[in-house]
């Protein structure tokens, strides 16, 4: 009997372009386990975009670096909040040098990403 949610990480770990056959194997192979309503459910699953894919993709392969953008933006609100009190201009500067360099990073990131896959990215 599939472990539903162990296979949906896989499912959604796979090449964007295995993701519909992959989804229905899942869909079959509940059912024949008797799990008609989860297979259901797996079935309404729709395919992620390119970009959320790549999204995915760069949160499995490199949550280093995500977790450095989330870092920076919660650095970034509060560096805003400091300057909305009258202060830290310079704080707020740095902390959006600090955003653009993560962002840039995770831009790159991906455009190897979607490049393993024979796909191009635009700015």
């Amino acid at each position: 009997m599939p472990d539903v949610e162990q296979e949906l990480d896989q499912l959604y770990a796979l090449p964007l372009d295995e993701f519909t056959a992959a989804r229905n194997d899942l869909a079959r192979r509940l059912t024949k386990a008797g799990r008609v309503d989860a297979a259901a459910e797996v079935k309404k699953l729709a395919k992620p975009s390119v970009p959320v894919w790549t999204a995915n993709q760069l949160a499995r392969r490199e949550p280093g670096e995500v977790r450095a953008l989330l870092r920076s933006a919660e650095e970034l609100r509060k560096a805003q909040e400091r300057v909305l009190g009258g202060k830290g201009v310079s704080d707020l500067q740095d902390r959006l040098a600090e955003q653009r360099r993560a962002v840039r990073a995770l831009a790159r990131l991906g455009r190897d990403v979607l490049a393993d896959e024979g796909r191009s990215a635009s700015d």
